[in-house]
């Protein structure tokens, strides 16, 4: 019973020890309390009094020592026609392997016909569930297809060759007869 009762009483002046020293710390937030000797011309820097709050945060990460990259582009690029037209030209530049993703808006019943001028990218349609009647030409490099639905319809042109590719596109969208 005396061993119990010794037990307890040492986790409790524990734990009072350690919230009167301010909670949980770790070696690396632990403060700088070594005093600069004699001579040395580095001084200890003061530390600036912490907030309540600041009790509470994480541990800190150590610094990365690579560079991080630019943040990716989100989302696909919307393509917009001038007012009063139904087509439309873009340019774009791809590295080796790598593509861009565009989204469209269409109608129900709409043709919609993309025609890469070069041949060495790729078309590839992404939204597939809003188009039917699909005809693709590699020798052209064209994909025509009739809109089945309202909405966006996302493609992708795809640079698969080992080399960089500067080259445009365009973009028709007609109702049958116009």
């Amino acid at each position: 019973m005396k061993n119990s009762f010794s037990l307890i009483l040492i986790c409790i002046l524990l734990c009072a020890l350690v919230l009167a020293c301010g909670g949980s710390s770790t070696d690396s937030e632990a403060p700088n309390n070594t005093a600069a000797e004699p001579g040395s011309s580095s001084a200890a820097t003061p530390k600036e009094p912490e907030s309540e709050a600041s009790e509470t945060r994480e541990p800190r990460e150590p610094e990365a020592e690579v560079e991080t990259p630019e943040p990716a582009e989100t989302g696909p690029k919307r393509i917009r026609f001038a007012r009063g037209s139904s087509e439309g030209k873009v340019d774009v530049g791809l590295a080796p392997g790598e593509s861009q993703r565009f989204v469209i808006g269409v109608s129900e019943g709409q043709y919609l016909w993309i025609e890469v001028e070069d041949f060495r990218p790729t078309i590839r349609m992404i939204t597939t569930s809003k188009v039917t009647d699909v005809t693709e030409n590699e020798q052209d490099n064209t994909y025509n297809a009739l809109t089945s639905a309202n909405g966006d319809i996302v493609f992708e042109i795809r640079n698969d060759t080992r080399s960089s590719i500067k080259t445009s596109f365009t973009v028709s969208i007609n109702f049958q007869g116009e």
